[in-house]
């Protein structure tokens, strides 16, 4: 293999990528965590342009926004970005699927069941748990104004409640009673993180 083909692409090779499977091609690299953030950031807006080209036409949106939700999964799986810089996103991105697409059960893409359920796993914590983070977060503003050390869990928060919202329009596309149920509770969440 030749250095070329075995460097990750610069930012300017990926924004000049036009089709998801280019991005699908880079995501199956198996050296993704060497990338940085920067890297990451450009890698998630082509798709995201890619998956709102649907607005105007374009015929591959649902690959761009099956390469988006990827590419946030693959970012986090690497750990070069956080849950709270890919949760929101990744529900937006599910959210407008939904939008332009339509609920389809057992697609891998536009099922809203195994969306919630993808969210479920990825938030790894009850609504008790959530509950109780914002709880103490709350109390610990109060007791220690303006520390600089509480601003990582106050955005985290914050991208949660921001996830959440998406979760609402997620749960309205779902058909299995009991999981919309609790996905409803899950949204209604975000009225309570303030």
């Amino acid at each position: 293999m030749n250095e070329q083909s075995s460097r990750l692409p610069s930012t300017a090779e990926l924004a000049a990528m036009e089709s998801p499977a280019q991005v699908e091609a880079v995501l199956a690299r198996p050296d993704l965590a060497d990338a940085p953030v920067e890297w990451w950031t450009v890698l998630i807006s082509v798709c995201n342009t890619g998956l709102v080209s649907t607005e105007s036409g374009a015929d591959n949106g649902k690959e761009w926004g099956a390469a988006l939700v990827t590419a946030l999964d693959k970012g986090r799986e690497t750990g070069v970005l956080g849950l709270e810089q890919t949760l929101h996103r990744k529900l937006m991105a599910e959210a407008a699927l939904l939008h332009y697409f339509g609920p389809s059960a057992g697609d891998p893409v536009l099922d809203p069941e195994r969306m919630f359920t993808g969210f479920l796993e990825d938030i790894g914590m009850s609504r008790e748990e959530l509950l109780g983070s914002h709880q103490d977060l709350q109390r610990e503003l109060t007791t220690r104004r303006g520390d600089a050390a509480l601003m990582p869990r106050l955005i985290w928060l914050s991208r949660i409640k921001d996830a959440l919202g998406s979760l609402k329009t997620i749960a309205g596309h779902m058909t299995d009673p009991a999981l919309r149920r609790e996905a409803d509770e899950w949204a209604a969440l975000a009225d309570r993180l303030k």
